[in-house]
């Protein structure tokens, strides 16, 4: 995530894959079916807000928590088949404090693409839509204020006036010995992108107070403009991310390309501690 979100143009590419996060779990209307029988129901804001930086990231405060994933981006133009342009992997890194407001979450997300067929990086993409060969950059978000996670909702630090407050009430749903959250993303008025998320994790470690993080999954469909790296600007159309990816214990799981990939052109995103 490493630009500040100072104009719009910046504002469109923070909250690009924050994440593959909960990041700004959307309140629900009121508990789902599933959850009404079910055998995990937080029934107060406050006991949905523990649940949900359980699952997110670490009810231990001020450690790094990274998320790795990878997926495929599809390009998506009226009149057109819908088309698999490349794939993608990443790391998302968390980094929360408490207060007397609730919790900050500050973090880094840094997204490496591959080549659809061969899922070699790519450095050079022949766009499909202009006949141009692209530099292909990496998406690269973070270094703001951060989100504030309340027990009146979630908000961008800054912009707290455009996410009207609400109690905090998610979907959760259980089956078996698994548990998972239903989310979308909101976002400011204007910002043309929306995203459905799924996390799910094992319902002992969400239910057992000694448990400080959910060992979690997620799988995610994001819906956003053409990254800017393909120079589509004015063009009809749009980009689908689709994600799937999992709460690493440390980068020492991440897999040993992205990782040295990482450690060699972007050590900077190693941690997410702001103190760093």
């Amino acid at each position: 995530m490493s630009s500040t979100l100072t104009d719009r143009r910046t504002v469109l590419s923070g909250f690009s894959l924050m994440g593959a996060s909960l990041a700004l779990a959307s309140c629900s209307d009121g508990p789902s079916k599933a959850q009404a029988s079910s055998t995990f129901a937080p029934s107060t804001p406050e006991e949905h807000l523990q649940a949900l930086v359980k699952v997110q990231a670490s009810l231990e405060m001020e450690r790094d928590v990274p998320w790795w994933y990878e997926g495929v981006i599809y390009g998506v133009v009226e009149g057109q088949p819908n088309r698999p342009l490349y794939r993608y992997e990443g790391m998302e890194m968390y980094w929360m404090t408490e207060d007397d407001e609730g919790y900050t979450q500050q973090g880094n997300t840094l997204t490496f693409f591959r080549d659809y067929e061969t899922e070699e990086f790519i450095y050079e993409y022949e766009n499909p839509y202009t006949g141009k060969i692209n530099k292909v950059t990496p998406n690269i978000l973070g270094g703001g204020p951060g989100l504030k996670l309340t027990v009146n909702g979630p908000y961008w630090i800054g912009m707290k006036d455009l996410f009207p407050e609400k109690p905090l009430e998610l979907r959760w749903t259980t089956s078996g010995d698994m548990i998972w959250l239903k989310s979308e993303r909101d976002f400011p008025p204007g910002v043309p992108l929306i995203e459905s998320q799924t996390t799910y994790g094992p319902l002992a470690e969400m239910t057992d107070p000694n448990v400080q993080t959910v060992n979690a999954l997620f799988a995610s469909t994001y819906l956003a403009p053409w990254p800017a790296w393909m120079e589509m600007e004015g063009e009809k159309g749009q980009v689908v991310w689709h994600a799937a990816g999992r709460k690493l214990p440390n980068i020492d799981e991440l897999p040993i390309e992205y990782r040295e990939r990482l450690e060699s052109e972007h050590p900077d995103k190693i941690t997410a501690n702001p103190n760093a």
